[in-house]
């Protein structure tokens, strides 16, 4: 997961960890604290609590695994763009 820059008319891939790694990351770890968060309220709240914050964990998680998907879909959108830049460098060097 490295980015493409251009140096002296060359593009050379760019070994260091993006920013989209650790955002994955740090989702992957807040949905596994809303999981945990839901099956604690299952066990220990009561009354109306115990329905609701199970219900607006799970649809949290549902909202982050949506946004996720998109962040992946434009990084990847970024990167063809930039394979075809090169592509169209190189043909043109």
């Amino acid at each position: 997961m490295g980015e493409y820059i251009l140096t002296d008319g060359v593009h050379r891939l760019r070994s260091l960890p993006s920013m989209e790694v650790a955002r994955m990351g740090l989702f992957t770890v807040f949905e596994l604290f809303l999981v945990v968060l839901t099956f604690y309220a299952i066990v220990r709240f009561e009354g109306g609590t115990r329905i609701l914050v199970p219900i607006l964990c799970l649809v949290v998680i549902f909202l982050l695994e949506r946004l996720q998907g998109r962040l992946r879909e434009e990084e990847e959108a970024k990167r063809r763009l930039l394979r075809y830049a090169r592509e169209d460098l190189s043909k043109k060097l």
